[in-house]
């Protein structure tokens, strides 16, 4: 239920209309509509967080992340409906995505310098999106799992708190 939940409001923050939403958690269009509409009935600062990008993205013609990389958005002038709204899509993403990779990569570097610092014999393996992978011997296990945590949780100042998930197995397939 939780990941129904996730996938529609992620899908409704990235421009998802009614149509994809009906297809996707099987309702009627109508349904659907209202759903959207009640969205953001309940969370207005949705709303207009994606008003405000759309806007200084079309004004300035790229977005920023939290750390203040740059992404150009050309299709904010397009004159087509279709490929306008498109390049807005775009710009939402490009702002939420784009910020989520600073803040794993600022985690991940202060991850890697903690565990040096340490002299740990834990290694970070990968990253999949918004995830870490560490491999640690079984005495440094949890130290290191209350590293990430933390460091993940503080990568950057936000007014919201962070909420991560963690969990230690003998292989992937235990954690994934």
């Amino acid at each position: 239920m939780r990941s129904s939940a996730k996938a529609v409001s992620f899908g409704i923050l990235y421009g998802q209309g009614p149509y994809g939403l009906s297809r996707q958690i099987g309702m009627s269009m109508d349904a659907a509509k209202r759903f959207i509409a009640a969205y953001f009935e309940r969370y207005p600062t949705v709303r207009r967080f994606m008003d405000g990008t759309t806007r200084d993205a079309a004004s300035n013609g790229y977005v920023t992340t939290l750390m203040n990389r740059r992404r150009y958005v050309p299709g904010l002038k397009e004159t087509d409906r279709v490929k306008r709204a498109a390049g807005e899509r775009e710009a939402v993403n490009a702002v939420i995505q784009g910020s989520a990779a600073d803040m794993i990569k600022v985690a991940m570097i202060r991850i890697h310098s903690d565990l040096r610092k340490r002299g740990s014999q834990a290694k970070l393996l990968i990253q999949i999106h918004d995830e870490l992978l560490l491999e640690a011997p079984e005495p440094e296990m949890e130290a290191v799992r209350e590293l990430v945590v933390r460091e993940m949780a503080s990568a950057l100042p936000l007014s919201v708190p962070v909420k991560v998930n963690s969990a230690v197995g003998k292989n992937w397939m235990e954690v994934a």
